[in-house]
């Protein structure tokens, strides 16, 4: 979607960050997740790097070597396969992993897959994993592979965002597959605590307003020099939130 995005809206849209005069500030907060252009993020986050020198936290994922409140991802995923395993029987689940900013974060989160199918002793195959983005519309090409491949039909995805769910129920539909009756869709990454009671989507809440807390209060001790607030762990609890593609909730998915 950011590709066909006009050079003149990106221009204008991003000119905020140039606005900012980081010395008026005695810190930072930055989530990485939510800079929609990476050229720009590249750019402010590298100023900051170089030219700033009051503390600056990120929360999710680690960017140009800032202190990091991370989200407990292996926790999360392993939340998901552990559901489809124990709840819905199932023994073959695949991933979708969708490209990232960071390639080491994509492939970290596919470790953490395979590491939870290990300890579930379910199966792992060459096809455990397929690649796709984050560009609505590519979703037929990873049904299409997913068709076509030796083994037949895996019993779950769960995709490395929730944001392409919708796109797959829709091109298995169009190829007379059924969610969830034959397949069973997850998503990963909800973000948003109002989208939890209208979602259709069986994920994984993460909390970033929990997160955020964690680095102000972090932030504000490093600013005092003393450990004025209590900080919780490093890391944000997940919350999995079982719903209709993989049939535990009954909506029309059509």
């Amino acid at each position: 979607a950011l590709a066909v995005m006009p050079e003149g809206f990106i221009k204008g849209d991003s000119s905020i960050y140039d606005l900012i005069q980081p010395d008026m500030f005695d810190g930072f907060i930055v989530y990485p997740g939510t800079f929609q252009m990476p050229e720009q993020q590249e750019r402010f986050l590298t100023r900051l790097r170089d030219e700033y020198k009051k503390p600056v936290y990120c929360l999710e994922r680690p960017k140009k070597g800032f202190t990091t409140i991370p989200f407990k991802e292996a926790e999360g995923i392993a939340m998901l396969v552990n559901h489809l395993a124990d709840v819905h029987k199932a023994t073959k689940i695949e991933y979708i992993s969708c490209e990232m900013d960071t390639p080491g974060r994509q492939k970290e989160l596919e470790g953490f897959f395979l590491e939870a199918l290990k300890t579930k002793r379910l199966y792992i195959t060459d096809h455990s994993i397929h690649y796709g983005t984050f560009n609505v519309g590519n979703e037929a090409l990873i049904v299409k592979e997913v068709l076509e491949q030796e083994g037949g039909l895996p019993e779950a995805i769960i995709c490395g965002n929730t944001e392409s769910v919708s796109g797959l129920i829709c091109a298995f539909e169009e190829n007379g597959i059924q969610v969830p009756r034959d397949i069973m869709i997850c998503g990963y990454n909800l973000d948003f605590d109002e989208t939890l009671n209208g979602t259709t989507c069986t994920t994984v809440f993460r909390n970033p307003a929990r997160m955020a807390t964690i680095a102000a209060r972090s932030l504000i001790n490093e600013i005092l020099g003393e450990k004025r607030y209590p900080t919780e762990s490093d890391e944000v609890e997940c919350l999995l939130v079982p719903k209709a593609t993989c049939g535990c909730e009954f909506y029309a998915l059509g």
